[in-house]
C-alpha cells in the first residue's frame, strides 16, 4: 500500500496535484503491468472549521457563464487538477454543478496549496 507519487513506476503517471496521491493504493503482484493498481477510495477529505478560516487565505473569483471548475483550477494554480479544492473550499459537492455567474467562490492562495495537499497526502 502506498500513495501514486510515491509508488515506484507509477509516479511518472499521477502529478503532485493529482487526487489520487489522496488515496492508499494497491498493487496486485500477479498482474504483470506495474500499473495496474487499485484505488482505495474510502477515505473523507474534512477541512475543518473552514467557514471561520481567515480570508486572508483566499483570493475572490466570480466565475463567468462559461466557466468549469476545471477552468478555474487551471487559470488559479495552473493545473486543472485542482478542481475538487475549489468544491471543498467552497461546500459544494456535486462535481456535475456548474458555478453560478452569480455566487463568489473562494480560492485557497497558491502559496498554501503545497502545505495543504502536503497535510491531505499524510492524514
Amino acid at each position: 500500500m502506498n500513495k501514486p507519487y510515491n509508488y515506484p513506476g507509477l509516479k511518472q503517471f499521477v502529478s503532485t496535484f493529482d487526487m489520487a496521491n489522496l488515496f492508499n493504493v494497491y498493487h496486485d503482484d500477479s498482474l504483470p503491468n506495474q500499473t495496474d493498481v487499485s484505488y482505495s477510495i474510502n477515505k473523507t477529505i474534512t477541512f475543518n472549521n473552514l467557514a471561520k478560516t481567515p480570508a486572508i487565505y483566499f483570493n475572490k473569483y466570480t466565475p463567468r457563464v462559461s466557466d468549469c471548475f476545471t477552468l478555474i483550477s487551471y487559470q488559479a494554480w495552473g493545473t486543472c487538477e485542482l478542481w475538487w479544492l475549489i468544491l471543498k473550499c467552497n461546500g459544494i459537492s456535486n462535481p456535475m454543478q456548474e458555478p453560478s455567474e452569480f455566487e463568489e467562490l473562494r480560492l485557497l492562495k497558491s502559496q498554501y496549496i503545497n502545505s495543504v495537499l502536503t497535510s491531505l497526502r499524510n492524514g
